[in-house]
């Protein structure tokens, strides 16, 4: 299985391919999208939707939420295990999504 993400794709880690990961496994030579470091893009993880680097947490949220009026400062107190430069790389990803 290939997986093509906006940017790039790149091999899934050694754990990932054999199987050794707690999260999910993947057949041999699997590739995951890379964007941007803080960002990941796994069929594997929250079905292939773009997530904050190890997390479940979707970018989408993150857009949502600050699309609703949300602070980042509100955003990082709902989500507490993520950083103010995966939020950034978040709004980041939706001018590349969109400007191809």
């Amino acid at each position: 299985m290939i997986w093509k993400g906006t940017i790039g794709e790149t091999e899934a880690p050694a754990s990932l391919r054999s199987g050794t990961s707690r999260l999910a496994t993947r057949p041999p030579g699997t590739k995951v999208a890379v964007v941007n470091p803080r960002l990941q893009l796994d069929p594997a993880i929250c079905h292939g939707k773009p997530v904050i680097r190890g997390t479940r947490v979707l970018v989408s949220t993150i857009l949502g939420a600050l699309g609703g009026g949300d602070s980042i400062e509100a955003v990082l107190e709902d989500y507490p295990n993520i950083t103010r430069q995966d939020v950034e790389a978040a709004r980041e990803f939706i001018v590349l999504d969109v400007n191809p």
